[in-house]
């Protein structure tokens, strides 16, 4: 972003990199937009609201232990919403703009699970190509195993911690793992999973019911 914008400081840099990149985005008409806002949190704030779309929203990962309270078990009050293992907390009385948080450990997780299955099956995550162009995705895939886990107990809980060593470029991976909290948000789920709200009776009005008899 140095080259592409001379003679401007990193703020200034950061701000007009996302301007340009989420324009394009929403161009496209993406149905759900994350920034991660765990960098220049208040420059992230900016190019959203800049964006004047509700689909553009900050995001900032937190890696749960099993020490910590998980998103399901949080008490839910009014303004906030509690998704599979995301949560948006309430702003009410800020000037702060809505957030995500997503629980990283577990969408990490999640991610490596779905790229070890055997391509073309339910619930597999694979690349596009065929294997003479996979060359093409070396840097990509690079991203991908940058980083390592550890399974720690705790609370009668095991979680796979996840951490990048020095040296290692993992933006990609972090990338691809928002994506999938992304989609959650938007409601996809994996093959075989129930929504939360799939066991709900709809409601029916009194005088639909008229109507049918």
């Amino acid at each position: 972003m140095g080259r592409k914008f001379p003679g401007t400081g990193t703020e200034e840099q950061i701000s007009l990199g996302l301007d340009e990149q989420s324009r394009d985005l929403l161009e496209r008409r993406v149905d759900r937009l994350l920034i991660d806002r765990g960098y220049k949190a208040a420059v992230v704030e900016a190019v959203c609201r800049r964006s004047g779309s509700s689909v553009a929203m900050p995001a900032r990962g937190e890696g749960l232990s099993p020490a910590n309270k998980p998103f399901s078990e949080y008490r839910r009050q009014p303004g906030q919403t509690i998704g599979h293992h995301w949560r948006i907390p309430s702003t009410r009385g800020t000037r702060e703009l809505r957030y995500v948080q997503i629980d990283t450990n577990y969408w990490k997780s999640f991610v490596r699970s779905r790229l070890l299955i055997a391509v073309g099956a339910p619930g597999a995550l694979s690349l596009f190509g065929t294997a003479k162009q996979a060359t093409g995705h070396a840097l990509f895939a690079e991203h991908l195993i940058a980083e390592g886990f550890v399974k720690m107990e705790a609370r009668g809980r095991v979680i796979e911690m996840w951490r990048c060593p020095p040296g290692h470029d993992n933006h990609w991976w972090d990338c691809l793992v928002g994506c999938t909290a992304a989609a959650s948000m938007e409601g996809v789920l994996a093959p075989g999973a129930a929504s939360a709200g799939s066991n709900r009776r709809s409601r029916v009005k009194l005088s639909a019911l008229q109507g049918a008899r």
